[in-house]
C-alpha cells in the first residue's frame, strides 16, 4: 500500500478520512466499503443494513464488471492518485488478488492563474466556445503543447499564441505549393529521420511537446534553406521529404492542419 502513489506511510492517515474525524475506525487509514443512506436517500438492502457503496469500491466493481481485471489503462486527474487509486488498487489486490490496470496515467489539472479550474466554480468556458472564437487546429495545438502530467494554464494570450503558432504553419505550407505528404510512404514513415524523432519523443511517455518543438525546429530550418534556395522547388528530394513528413504528422497524427494542408 503506498506503492501507486510514493505517499510515506507518515502521511497516508488521511486515506479513509477525506477530511474528516472519525472515532470509530480501528485505523485512521481505513476507508468505507458500505456507508448507510440515512433517510430516503439512495442506497440498497444489504447484510450491513440499507446502503451504498463507498466511493472506491463503486469504481472497482464497475471496472472489473466491464472491463475484466486487469484492464488496460487507468486514467485520471493527479489529485485522484491518493487516496482514491491508491485504495482502488488495494481492493483489487484483495478481491481478485491482481493489479487492477496495467497502466496507470494522471493527467495535470486544467488552471487558470494557477488555481484549479472546475465545473463546481462554474468556468464559463467550453471547448466548442472556444472553437468558435479560435481555429480548431489552434485549439488543440494549445492543449497539445504541455505534457499531459503536468498543469494546463488556461489563458487567452496562450490561445493567441497557439493561433500565431498555426499561421506560421500554413504560411510555410504555402510557402511549399501543393504538397500533400502522400509520396512519404505509412510503412517507412518510422524508418525515416525525422519521423524516427518525432516517435521516439510520442513513446516517451507521450512527450508530445517535444516533438511539437522538433516540427517547429526543422520548420525555421526549411525557411532558411529555402531562402538560399530561392524556393521549394531548389531543395533537395531529402529536405522535400522531411517536409512531406511534417504534413503527415500536423496533419494525421496531431490533428493541427486541415486536408488543405
Amino acid at each position: 500500500y503506498g506503492a501507486l502513489s510514493g505517499v510515506p506511510a507518515r502521511n497516508r492517515s488521511k486515506a479513509g478520512l477525506m477530511g474528516q474525524t472519525c472515532t470509530s475506525k480501528e485505523s485512521s487509514r481505513d476507508f468505507a466499503l458500505w456507508k448507510t443512506t440515512p433517510g430516503n436517500g439512495c442506497g440498497w438492502e444489504s447484510p450491513w443494513g440499507r446502503g451504498r457503496p463507498g466511493w472506491h469500491i463503486e469504481c472497482v466493481a464497475m471496472s472489473q464488471a466491464l472491463l475484466g481485471n486487469p484492464f488496460d489503462i487507468h486514467g485520471g486527474g493527479c489529485d485522484l492518485v491518493f487516496p482514491h487509486h491508491e485504495n482502488e488498487l488495494a481492493i483489487s489486490r484483495s478481491l481478485a488478488g491482481s493489479e487492477l490496470a496495467r497502466y496507470w496515467m494522471h493527467h495535470g489539472l486544467v488552471t487558470a492563474g494557477g488555481r484549479k479550474i472546475s465545473k463546481s466554480d462554474g468556468f464559463p468556458v467550453r471547448i466548442r466556445d472556444l472553437c468558435r472564437r479560435y481555429h480548431p487546429g489552434a485549439v488543440r495545438l494549445f492543449l497539445l503543447s504541455t505534457h499531459y502530467r503536468r498543469p494546463l494554464d488556461f489563458s487567452h494570450h496562450h490561445l493567441s499564441a497557439a493561433v500565431s503558432a498555426l499561421e506560421r504553419m500554413y504560411i510555410f505550407l504555402n510557402r511549399c505549393g501543393d504538397l500533400s505528404g502522400e509520396d512519404v510512404r505509412e510503412s517507412s514513415f518510422r524508418e525515416r529521420p525525422f519521423s524516427e524523432q518525432f516517435c521516439r519523443d510520442v513513446d516517451n511517455d507521450f512527450n508530445i511537446p517535444a516533438g511539437i518543438s522538433q516540427i517547429f525546429t526543422c520548420m525555421r530550418r526549411m525557411n532558411r534553406l529555402m531562402d538560399e534556395a530561392g524556393g521549394f522547388r531548389g531543395l533537395d528530394d531529402g529536405d522535400k521529404v522531411r517536409i512531406s513528413e511534417m504534413v503527415i504528422l500536423c496533419r494525421d497524427v496531431l490533428g493541427i492542419l486541415g486536408d488543405s494542408g
